[in-house]
């Protein structure tokens, strides 16, 4: 049986943190908000993921406001016991374009974001798996609304729109990366390496 360190990095807003979601007079939450709602299934598909011991790194963009914005967010809702992704694999970063070099330095095999030119800045590699979160929210929001064409995305690059089935996903593309027939042999697998 092949086996292989698997390193699922999460971008945090859009994906885990609903920027997209509205109140229930229908209105778009200010940006910052901290009463922002999770994205549906994003911590239980997190803490899945984590049981089956993938290494799992949170990388979120944005200057030092933001990153305090979001840090008291995640300590708010217990991002860490609920997820089971410790604190120090949370990690932010200047722009979305030192991401690159976030995924390159976290040896990142799987990379999630809810933005085009996050993941067509990635290098294609047949080793790395991306994919992108509510593709039609990130053509709207940051193409269509600027008038401006939407950039094709590759066969290299998946979509989802919701989190069961991104989860989906990327145990498929685990399983094919690590040479496993089933999720039995990857739970059995993370069991002897925890030996």
């Amino acid at each position: 049986m092949l086996r292989k360190q698997i390193v699922l990095v999460v971008d945090l807003g859009g994906v885990v943190i609903d920027k997209y979601a509205t109140d229930l007079r229908g209105m778009r939450y200010s940006r910052g908000d901290p009463e922002l709602p999770e994205v549906t299934h994003a911590f239980e598909a997190l803490r899945e993921l984590a049981d089956m011991g993938i290494t799992i790194y949170m990388l979120s963009s944005g200057g030092s406001e933001a990153t305090g914005r979001r840090t008291r967010w995640l300590r708010a809702r217990n991002f860490e016991g609920r997820t089971g992704i410790p604190w120090s694999n949370v990690k932010f970063c200047g722009s979305r374009h030192d991401k690159r070099w976030w995924c390159k330095v976290l040896r990142a095999t799987h990379i999630v974001d809810d933005r085009r030119e996050v993941l067509l800045a990635m290098p294609r590699k047949r080793e790395l798996y991306l994919y992108l979160f509510r593709p039609a929210l990130d053509a709207q929001m940051k193409y269509l609304a600027e008038g401006k064409p939407v950039p094709e995305l590759g066969p290299e690059v998946r979509t989802a729109d919701a989190w069961t089935d991104l989860e989906l996903m990327i145990r498929a593309d685990i399983e094919e990366a690590c040479g496993l027939s089933t999720l039995t042999d990857m739970a059995r697998w993370s069991e002897e390496e925890g030996e």
